[in-house]
């Protein structure tokens, strides 16, 4: 299984940028987006939610895209997306 990058000094955005992308990640991360349910939260740059917003946003419809960016050309056939379809 694959545990991505478990250095804690590093940022988020360090950790993404030293992801070695390949097929087979690009399809993990792809099966995660097609299968997890999507959490929103509404922030100000301080990381703190806007004054009466709702914090509970949970279980929010995913939108729907055509295909996962930089992948072109990867997936020959959309057919068995993720094993528990």
């Amino acid at each position: 299984m694959y545990r991505g990058v478990v250095d804690k000094r590093l940022s988020i955005q360090e950790k993404y940028l030293s992801i070695k992308w390949n097929t087979a990640k690009i399809g993990l991360l792809r099966e995660f987006y097609h299968v997890s349910p999507l959490n929103v939260a509404c922030l100000k740059h301080s990381g703190q939610l806007f004054k009466g917003h709702p914090s509970n946003w949970s279980r929010v419809i995913r939108p729907e895209y055509l295909e996962a960016p930089n992948s072109d050309g990867i997936y020959k056939s959309d057919e068995c997306l993720a094993i528990n379809d």
